[in-house]
C-alpha cells in the first residue's frame, strides 16, 4: 500500500512539473522570439535607414544646385535694371519652389556616412524600440480572433 501512495504522489509531481516547464518553455520561446526579433529589425532597419538616406541626399542635391543656379541666372537677368519688383517676385516663385520639393524628398542635412559614429547622427532604430516593434508584434497575434 506504501507503494502505491508514493506512486500517486509522484505521479502528480510529475504533472505539476510537466505543466510548469511547459509553461516555462513557452514563456521561454517567446522571450527569445521578442530578443531575436529586436536584434534582426533594428539589423535590417539600420541599413534601410542609411539607405534612405543616401537616396533622399541623391534627390536633394542636384534640387539645390538647380535653384541656385536659377537665382543666380534671375539676378544676372535683371543687373542692370533699377525697378526690381520683377525680380524679386521670380526669385521668391523659386524659393518657394524649392522650399515645397524640398518637404517632399524629406531630407534634413543628415551626414549619411557617420552614422553611429562620434558626433554624427544617430539611428533612428535602436535595439530597444526594434524589440518594442517586436513585442508589439507578439501582443496582436490573436487579437482579430477575440474581438
Amino acid at each position: 500500500m506504501q507503494d502505491k501512495k508514493k506512486k500517486g504522489g509522484g505521479g502528480f509531481c510529475k504533472f505539476l512539473l510537466m505543466i510548469l516547464f511547459s509553461h516555462f518553455g513557452l514563456c521561454l520561446m517567446v522571450v527569445l522570439y521578442c530578443v531575436l526579433g529586436g536584434l534582426i529589425f533594428e539589423h535590417l532597419e539600420k541599413n534601410n535607414e542609411i539607405q534612405i538616406c543616401y537616396d533622399t541626399m541623391d534627390e536633394y542635391l542636384p534640387m539645390e544646385n538647380k535653384t541656385v543656379n536659377k537665382i543666380v541666372d534671375v539676378l544676372t537677368s535683371y543687373e542692370g535694371i533699377s525697378d526690381r519688383t520683377f525680380m524679386a517676385a521670380e526669385v521668391e516663385t523659386i524659393i518657394r519652389t524649392y522650399r515645397t520639393n524640398s518637404m517632399e524628398i524629406g531630407y534634413d542635412g543628415t551626414d549619411c556616412g557617420a552614422f553611429g559614429q562620434d558626433g554624427g547622427p544617430p539611428y533612428q532604430w535602436e535595439w530597444a524600440g526594434a524589440m518594442y516593434f517586436s513585442v508589439t508584434v507578439v501582443t496582436t497575434i490573436g487579437r482579430k480572433i477575440l474581438e
